[in-house]
């Protein structure tokens, strides 16, 4: 979900800046919500999977990273907004910086199935 969510997220982003009118805006923004709740639950089980790779609680940590992502990228497009950058190409922009900064590390995810509890000494699975 992550890697198929991730690009098309992005391009829901641009797509936003590039509508005309409330309606479309708001069926936009409803798109670009609905993808960003799915990606939300996605980016939450890999959390949990990264977690048990490293036998420690982090999740608190991985949160906080995206919160100061979401800071970072507030900041770059306040930036942009001062200097008069055109909506359009703000947003297209931060969607671009965001693909950026996405793509290189959904080579790295975990897999996110659920482990088998047979081979970890629990009690074989009926099926």
């Amino acid at each position: 979900m992550i890697r198929l969510g991730t690009p098309v997220l992005c391009a829901a982003l641009a797509f936003t800046g590039a509508v005309r009118g409330l309606v479309a805006l708001a069926a936009a923004l409803a798109l670009f919500g609905a993808l960003s709740g799915l990606l939300d639950v996605a980016n939450n089980a890999q959390a949990v999977a990264v977690e048990r790779s490293y036998g420690r609680p982090i999740i608190s940590g991985i949160h906080a990273t995206w919160s100061a992502g979401l800071l970072v990228s507030g900041a770059v497009g306040a930036i942009l907004a001062a200097l008069d950058v055109p909506l359009p190409v703000n947003v297209a922009t931060m969607a671009t910086l965001l693909a950026a900064v996405s793509f290189p590390a959904l080579r790295a995810l975990l897999p996110t199935e659920p482990r088998d509890s047979a081979g970890e000494g629990g009690p074989p699975r009926e099926g």
